[in-house]
């Protein structure tokens, strides 16, 4: 028979070994929890956390481990979401900015490049990302910028003047580039501005201040020639003082045209027209115009003829349009030999209404043919001036029809006169 001691170090065993198989088992479950944890961890650090959870199961610890864990991927996939939309955004802006984005990393490769900068630079390839900045563009103070950037670690700033296309079109670009990070051979983003119209309405405005100063100084220098010899030689004859008087008053006529184109020009251009819309029937307004240019065309010897089927309608500016007209008519009868005729036409087609004046003058060579609209621009300077052009007129015309959204053309042929018209909207008919 055992004894008491025998039973109780029997006891004492079971309870030992039921506790160390309950250990184990626990050790296990807890293994388990550990491993799956794990394993899905790694999981999400490949795909992500997107709808990812561990399934509930057990209590205590391991289940306080799996809320930890699904309670981490829920905040990891809301972090995801806003990074996408971030990115989303940043993309939107991005491809939406006017001005070229570049960036480039500390070893020179593209990082990051929008839709303005492959326009502006015409990069080698379509994605150009990952490759060395060197390899996909050729241009070289685009280059010796961003390297000079990325070294030194500083911000850099120029301006080029770039070659695209196969024509070679230039265009002039302003670059600023700063360096990515606070040390050196870390990366640089660069910005381009593309500056070439601002560039070339800077030459105008110069080129039209020029222009202006002189048409304006060449009969002020007249008049006051004139008027210093009269008053300093009060024995000049009576003719010859009538002659200079004369002259005086013709140099100040012109000035006062050049200053009244000058007005009407820069009417024209700041859109006046858009602000004094009205119905206008062109054929009313074409023989308007003729009645005014009557005078001129009977001391030129030259008549005038109107070619106009149907009233066109067209919603405009009556004044600038018949300004315009009156333009085109006048210099065909000044540029027209005594005998010819001068045609005016007024006609729709294709949704279009069209005011065209032809003569049978000397006709434009086709050189210039291309700048003729242009301010102060003359095919003839002196026989210009004699008629008493101020070189305003077709550009006049001109800016006219674009405030109306239409276009001002010309078609010309040596010794067989010239043919300008205007194209402007038609109203539709009633």
């Amino acid at each position: 028979m055992l004894g008491a001691v025998d039973i109780w170090q029997a006891a004492l065993g079971a309870v030992l070994l039921t506790t160390a198989v309950v250990a184990s088992a626990l050790a296990r479950r807890r293994q388990r929890a550990l491993e799956e944890a794990a394993e899905f961890v790694r999981s999400m650090s490949v795909s992500g956390a997107e709808g990812r959870r561990i399934e509930a199961s057990g209590s205590g610890a391991r289940s306080a481990l799996q809320e930890a864990v699904n309670a981490t991927a829920a905040r990891l996939e809301e972090r995801g979401r806003e990074v996408q939309r971030e990115l989303v955004q940043q993309r939107a802006i991005l491809a939406g900015m006017a001005d070229g984005v570049l960036a480039v990393d500390g070893d020179g490769r593209v990082v990051l490049v929008n839709k303005a900068a492959h326009e502006l630079l015409e990069f080698a390839v379509k994605r150009p990302e990952g490759e060395l900045l060197g390899d996909v563009i050729r241009q070289a103070e685009v280059l010796d910028l961003v390297a000079r950037c990325v070294s030194l670690g500083q911000r850099e700033g120029s301006r080029v003047t770039v070659y695209v296309g196969t024509a070679g079109t230039p265009r002039v670009l302003e670059l600023r580039a700063a360096p990515i990070g606070e040390t050196e051979a870390g990366g640089c983003v660069l910005v381009l501005e593309d500056r070439t119209e601002l560039v070339r309405l800077e030459r105008v405005r110069r080129d039209f201040v020029a222009n202006v100063s002189h048409e304006l100084k060449t009969p002020l220098t007249s008049i006051r020639g004139y008027l210093e010899t009269v008053r300093d030689d009060p024995d000049l004859p009576a003719e010859m003082r009538d002659r200079f008087l004369g002259k005086s008053i013709r140099n100040a006529d012109r000035l006062a045209a050049i200053i009244g184109d000058l007005l009407a020009l820069a009417r024209a251009e700041g859109d006046g027209a858009a602000t004094h819309r009205e119905r206008v029937g062109l054929r009313e307004l074409a023989r308007g115009v003729m009645v005014e240019a009557a005078p001129l065309a009977t001391d030129a010897g030259i008549g005038v003829e109107l070619d106009a089927p149907i009233e066109v309608f067209v919603d405009g500016d009556r004044a600038a349009l018949a300004s315009a007209l009156l333009n085109l008519v006048e210099n065909a009868i000044k540029y027209s030999g005594p005998g010819t005729v001068v045609r005016v036409e007024v006609a729709v087609l294709g949704g279009a209404a069209r005011l065209a004046v032809e003569d049978q003058g000397p006709g434009i060579a086709d050189e210039h043919l291309e700048r003729i609209f242009e301010r102060f621009y003359r095919v003839d300077k002196d026989r210009s001036r004699e008629l008493g052009g101020t070189g305003l007129g077709l550009s006049i015309v001109r800016h006219v029809a674009l405030s109306h959204g239409g276009q001002a053309r010309v078609l010309s042929t040596l010794g067989k006169g010239s043919r300008f018209w205007l194209e402007i909207p038609a109203e539709p008919a009633r």
